[in-house]
């Protein structure tokens, strides 16, 4: 493996197919997924349609190429203002036990330490001890890799999101889906239906 020749970047729309073959064919390799948890093709892609259309800003995808050909993948959530949490960690299989991995894994570690993040995940396959490899601590099912010393920067990865923007959305949503609320108790069908009653 030469890392001068390895593209990490985030997913693309071509690189769809790619993602979904990886996915569908393991049957527990995705961090915290086994087979009778695994989402559908079908939810799936329209996960990956949502982060490549950037329709959320806290979940992202990063791809990983050799010269070219696709190795495997990385998905993040920004799950509070200091914690990253991968959803799904996987490398093609004729490409495991060669450095890839721990090399998407570190990439993955500089951009928490460049956030000012830590990172968390579930882990229930063999992969365990890889992360355990990697500085990460577990307890169950569940590990964490605490930055050695966070610190508030100004600098900011390419996978940074402002927690306050994932807040202001969801704060966004919440008067949306009240104020609908609001106007159907208004309307004529509701009502109707108190009528009914």
């Amino acid at each position: 493996m030469d890392k001068r020749k390895i593209i990490i970047r985030p997913i693309e729309e071509q690189d769809k197919g790619n993602y979904l073959n990886l996915f569908q064919k393991e049957t527990f390799g995705c961090v915290g997924i086994n087979s009778d948890m695994k989402p559908s093709l079908i939810e799936e892609e329209s996960f990956l349609t949502r982060v490549i259309n950037k329709e959320t800003i806290s979940e992202y995808v990063l791809i990983m190429e050799d010269q070219d050909n696709f190795i495997g993948y990385a998905t993040i959530d920004r799950h509070s203002e200091k914690e990253y949490h991968i959803g799904q960690f996987v490398i093609i299989p004729e490409k495991r036990k060669q450095g890839y991995g721990s090399y998407l894994l570190e990439t993955i570690k500089d951009y928490a330490k460049t956030d000012g993040c830590n990172i968390s995940l579930e882990c229930i396959s063999n992969a365990q001890s890889f992360f355990l490899v990697h500085g990460f601590n577990n307890k169950g099912l569940h590990f964490k890799y605490e930055i050695p010393s966070l610190e508030i920067t100004t600098i900011h990865s390419p996978i940074y999101v402002d927690y306050q923007l994932i807040l202001s959305e969801q704060q966004n949503e919440t008067k949306k889906q009240m104020q609908k609320y609001k106007e159907f108790l208004r309307s004529d069908l509701c009502k109707n239906l108190f009528d009914m009653l």
